[in-house]
């Protein structure tokens, strides 16, 4: 999250882009958090952390190939930072 606030911040100068950032990324805690918890008590915890490392990396490697040849808009910013939140909520209960 620091380093998609660091982006943000050079590229758009926006206290209310990196405000809705951290918003972007702290809510699916607020809209999915009982139902991951509920996928946690159902399935093998090491599964779902496996399944949530692998959305991480795959992610963040899109992520990264998207900086590297400078084609990151906004929006492909605050949709990667609502999938590594939703990745993060799914593996915070399993652990």
């Amino acid at each position: 999250l620091h380093d998609s606030r660091v982006i943000v911040g050079q590229h758009w100068d926006s206290p209310f882009a990196i405000g809705l950032l951290v918003f972007i990324r702290l809510s699916p805690f607020l809209l999915i958090g009982p139902l991951f918890g509920l996928i946690a008590d159902r399935y093998p915890r090491i599964r779902i952390i496996r399944i949530a490392l692998a959305g991480v990396g795959s992610s963040t490697l899109i992520f990264g190939l998207l900086l590297i040849g400078d084609l990151a808009p906004l929006w492909g910013i605050y949709v990667y930072a609502f999938i590594n939140g939703l990745m993060f909520l799914l593996e915070m209960p399993a652990r």
